[in-house]
Formats: structure tokens, sequence, C-alpha cells
């Protein structure tokens, strides 16, 4: 479990807004399924269907088979499994989750009023963690039955902005965070975290943007989504600081200046058609070892598709192709549209000598990758049991999955 930050959402966990937990949740208001992967998806409504997945390195599903009322099981390709649950009205939160080797955690959770807060996680032997909840803020207490226990004391400003986070343990001196934000727009309702001193002296800054990114036309709005401007990484200790600017291209991963269609606020905007429209950002460092450049390039379904670093008069520079096929409807894309296909690697020198590197990939619809053909010609193919096994060679897979390997061939290049 880890503490995640968005500025993109004002919801507040009990830890402050826009920071959560990082577990599995699917509100059902606005059918969105949220993985502590990080993925986000949408559901068609009153299904256990996932709009638009197309890897089957998931299966999410009702756990009866029929409908939400005993909740959702989503399984994972590597054997893990959750265990969702109805808390308050409308969402569905992780509540027991359970590993390849059948070990389990539960965890409780409360509702709120608004949203559900997590209160203990435990295991077979005992309670793992509790957390308390009280108007400005909260406290995790971790191994709360052993010696070894300590606490997290997390502190809100208002009620609503994240402030301090205090590590407090019995054979210790406390150790503290202290956050800092600033208002977007010059507003004060708006705040976007700016700052972080830790306790080892570092701090690490942003400046922001207000008018960064823009909406596409359809979207209706003129507003502007705040990006970040200037990074400053400060070590103390006596150690270098670094310091990073940044700069967008006008098109951007809204999809500003593309016509993809209408515009829906529970779809990506850019995500129908696989079309010539690229996006842009470049991130310049200055540190004592010299000025790096990166830039990436990305496509309308948010792959990086170039990557170009320059430093001392050298640059590096990879291209990747992906499956995805172009002017193809999302419906009809390949399982693997998302995962490379080809990446070639530029190399060159501040003379202009340059060499390439070629790497190509294949992978099967379950994201298992079967074959590679690497730059100096080496061959490795890979060959898996099916879902439902083999005999006493392989169990059938518990979930479904094709993931077991049954062979591996590597071929050196013999030339």
């Amino acid at each position: 479990m880890s503490l995640n930050y968005s500025t993109l959402t004002h919801d507040n966990w009990g830890f402050g807004e826009g920071f959560s937990l990082g577990l599995t949740q699917y509100d059902s208001t606005s059918n969105l399924l949220s993985l502590s992967s990080g993925e986000k998806y949408r559901l068609a409504r009153g299904s256990d269907v996932i709009r638009h997945q197309k890897l089957k390195h998931l299966r999410f599903t009702f756990t009866n088979g029929r409908d939400d009322s005993q909740g959702y099981q989503l399984a994972w390709k590597d054997g893990k499994v959750e265990y969702l649950t109805l808390v308050g009205h409308d969402f569905f939160t992780v509540s027991r989750i359970v590993s390849p080797l059948g070990h389990a955690v539960n965890l409780n959770w409360d509702f709120g009023g608004q949203i559900p807060i997590l209160r203990t996680i435990s295991d077979a032997y005992g309670e793992l963690c509790s957390i308390d909840y009280r108007d400005n803020g909260a406290t995790v207490t971790v191994w709360p039955q052993t010696t070894a226990r300590y606490q997290l004391d997390f502190v809100l400003t208002n009620s609503r902005w994240l402030d301090n986070v205090m590590r407090r343990s019995q054979d210790a001196s406390p150790l503290s965070w202290q956050m800092h934000y600033s208002q977007a727009g010059g507003g004060q309702d708006t705040r976007l975290l700016s700052a972080v001193d830790y306790p080892t002296g570092m701090r690490d800054e942003v400046i922001y943007q207000d008018e960064g990114l823009r909406f596409p036309a359809a979207s209706g709005q003129n507003n502007y989504l705040p990006v970040v401007l200037k990074h400053r990484h400060l070590p103390g200790g006596g150690q270098a600081e670094s310091e990073t600017e940044y700069r967008y291209s006008s098109q951007n991963f809204l999809g500003f200046n593309g016509n993809f269609g209408d515009w829906a606020a529970d779809s990506d905007y850019m995500y129908t058609t696989l079309t010539d429209y690229r996006y842009d950002s470049t991130a310049t460092t200055y540190s004592e070892q010299g000025k790096v450049v990166v830039k990436r390039t990305y496509n309308n379904y948010h792959l990086q598709i170039e990557e170009e670093v320059q430093r001392d008069g050298v640059t590096q520079r990879s291209e990747t192709e992906y499956y995805a096929t172009p002017g193809v409807f999302i419906e009809g894309q390949p399982a693997q549209f998302l995962l490379p296909r080809k990446t070639t690697q530029y190399y060159i020198d501040n003379a202009g000598a340059s060499r390439q590197e070629v790497t190509i990939t294949e992978f099967d619809e379950y994201g298992n990758p079967s074959r590679q053909v690497a730059p100096d010609g080496t061959v490795t193919e890979t060959v898996y049991y099916p879902a439902g096994g083999e005999g006493s060679a392989c169990p059938a897979e518990p979930n479904g999955f094709v993931r077991f390997i049954k062979q591996k061939v590597v071929t050196p290049q013999t030339q």
C-alpha cells in the first residue's frame, strides 16, 4: 500500500485532497474502475464488461457470476485475486487480496458519508495496520499488536489539504515530511502540491503554469489544465542541486487542435481511431554533470513513439512501433495494440558518426513475450502451456490465463 497524489481529483480519503492509497476501487455511479496498478477503465453500465480492454492480463467479473449483489472479483495474470465489496451506496472497494500461493489479507472499510475510509488491514496472523480518523487528519498504526509498531500521523489544513506527515516509533526520533501548496489560477479553493520537505533535509519543489494545456474545441471548455513548468531537486547535505524545465507542444493528451468527434466526459476523446496526431514534451535538466535534454513524443493512444536524449553533444534516439493499426477503430485493434512490435535505437556522436540497433518483439493476446530478435541477431522464442494445463506436466491455470512457460529456446546468431 502506498500514498498516491493526483492534481486531477479533489477526493479526500482521509489523507488530504488528491491523496489516495492506490487500492483497487470501482465507482458504480461514474462506472470508473481504478486499479492498484494505476490503470483506469470504464465499465459498461450495469455489467462487468470493461470498455476498451483488449489485453487479457486481467479479468473483472461479478463474484456470483450474475450481478453485483456480492461484489466483484478481479483476477490478475500473475495469480493474484482481489475481491471488491460494496461500501456505502456506490463504491466497491477491495476487501480481500489473495496471493498466488493462497495467502490472504483482509481490508475492513467504513463509509465516511461521501467516500469509503479504510479502518484495518489484517491477515491470518493478526492485524497489520489500523487507521484512526479525525477532522484534521488520520493516524496509521503499523503492526499495532507488536513491539515493533510505529505510527504515521497525517495532519490536514482546514480538513482538506495534507500539511504534514510525522512518523513516530518507540525507539527512534520522529521523522517529518512537510507539504507546501500553490493556488491554481490564483484562487484559494484549488491548491496544487508545490513542495515537499523530507526528514533527511532534502527538498523537492515545482512551479506550475496556470495557462498550461488547452482543451479541444469539442469540449466547450475555455480554461486550461495547469502544468509543471520547473522542478528543483535539492538533496541537502552539501550535495549538488538540479533543476528541470519543461516545455509542452500545443497539441496535448487532451486532444487540443484535433478532430476526434464528439466530446464525452466519461471517455478519452482521442481513444477512438489511431491517427497521425502527435504531441510531445521536452525536459531540460541542469546539474553539475551538465545539461541533458529529453524530448518525448506520443501518439493519440498515449504511447511513447519516440524519445530523444541529448547530452554532451551526443544524441540517443529511440523509435517504437506498436501493434496498433492506423485508421482502425479501437474495437478492431488487436489485443496487443499497446505493446511494442519494433524498437530502433539510434546513437549519434558529436562528430556525426552514427549506428543503430533494432529489436523485434512479439507478444500473445495475454501480453506474454513469445519471440524476440535482439540487435545482435539472437532469437529468443517462448512457448506457454495452455490455460487448461497439459496433463501431469502442468496444472490448469486457476483463473484461465496463459502464463506458465513450457519451453524457451535461445538461438544465437550463426554468422
